[in-house]
């Protein structure tokens, strides 16, 4: 059986643990238990909207101005290394693009989980929060004083506390922080950081871009930075409804079959925080793992697979099409979880920590989106 790659517009981060020699976090060690088919039922937690979750002053506060505008974030890039001059430049220049934040971005073990994360400049980057975070401005001083800020979900499933240190095995190993749950609103990334922190920490210098092109055709602006940027870069679109994504191709019944199977072969695994199975799972490492074992090649975050394809109306839900919600209250229009319909209004998903792979009624907590699977043909 081929596999089929699912147009996805994810940027690939160089990860550190191939410069220091690091050992990948062995989240997947435990079996799966027994295998129980039974359906269980349960809500999401569907949180207070803009409540930014903040760490109590730790006794220095780096004052961080208001932003001075909002700037959505309409795209993200990064390289391997660094960006140049020219090769920013070139981005700043094209049709439609407004503003291009230079950050550093790579993948490291916080915390024993491999994770990506950004170094960003406090004031600036604020300007392109997501509303929520960029009014806390705990937040930004809680960064601008050395800290870190982790996604909602990372906080949430990974049980960091707020207040207290979390190792971060960069170049040398830096205990961090943790200052504020606060989602950067870029789908992957799962913690900032201030740039002098992730100069400290060795991630690649400048080697990445969010960029506002308000009202930018999302088509011709992936394009436009494909050939701006160096070989190899990773786009990622945010702009543009999730149709305008996917491929041109189509599931197969055989192929959704197998993802399924494979998927209930499963039940009983528990839920971890950034695993991708074979044995433990978080909602999209379930989904990714799945679709693999049918050959099919998924992104490997929530937000990148919920726009692998258009979206359907639930009553036109069909076994195989993703469930999608939208639960993070310091990012209300990211897509923070995710499962596979199996129909007859249930689905299997990994729910969260402390839980495990389980059939369960489609629960309508939240805002829930059903995307249809359109591989690239």
């Amino acid at each position: 059986m081929a596999t089929l790659v699912v147009t996805t517009l994810g940027a690939g981060l160089v990860s550190l643990t191939a410069v220091t020699g690091g050992a990948r976090s062995q989240a997947g060690a435990t079996p799966p238990g027994p295998r129980d088919a039974t359906v269980q039922a349960f809500q999401w937690q569907v949180p207070k909207p803009n409540a930014v979750p903040v760490a109590e002053d730790a006794g220095r506060r780096t004052e961080v101005p208001e932003p001075r505008e909002r700037r959505d974030r309409s795209a993200f890039v990064a390289a391997a290394g660094p960006l140049s001059a020219a090769e920013v430049t070139a981005v700043r220049r094209l049709p439609g693009v407004k503003s291009a934040e230079v950050v550093d971005a790579a993948r490291l073990e916080v915390a024993d989980s491999m994770i990506s994360m950004m170094g960003v400049e406090p004031a600036r980057f604020r300007e392109y929060a997501p509303r929520p975070a960029a009014k806390a401005g705990k937040v930004w001083q809680s960064l601008a004083d050395g800290g870190m800020a982790v996604s909602y979900e990372m906080g949430k499933d990974a049980k960091l506390p707020l207040g207290k240190p979390a190792r971060a095995d960069g170049v040398k190993p830096v205990d961090l922080r943790v200052g504020a749950y606060a989602t950067s609103g870029i789908p992957g990334i799962d913690a900032l950081v201030s740039r002098t922190v992730a100069s400290e920490l060795g991630l690649p210098r400048g080697n990445a871009l969010v960029i506002n092109a308000p009202g930018a055709d999302p088509v011709k602006l992936r394009a436009g930075l494909k050939e701006a940027l160096p070989e190899g870069a990773g786009v990622q679109v945010l702009t543009g409804t999730l149709d305008t994504f996917g491929g041109d191709g189509t599931l197969n019944a055989s192929r959704i079959e197998v993802a399924l199977k494979a998927a209930q072969t499963r039940l009983g695994a528990p839920y971890v925080w950034g695993a991708e199975g074979p044995n433990t799972f978080d909602c999209s490492g379930l989904v990714q793992w799945a679709f693999g074992k049918a050959g099919v090649q998924m992104p490997r975050v929530a937000a990148d697979q919920a726009r692998t394809g258009p979206t359907v109306p639930y009553a036109q839900a069909r076994p195989g099409d993703l469930l999608s919600w939208r639960l993070d209250p310091t990012a209300p229009d990211y897509i923070s979880h995710i499962a596979i319909y199996l129909g007859e209004g249930k689905m299997i998903v990994a729910p969260r920590t402390g839980d495990v792979v389980k059939i369960a009624p489609v629960p309508q907590g939240g805002t829930l989106l059903v995307t249809r699977i359109r591989p690239a043909s």
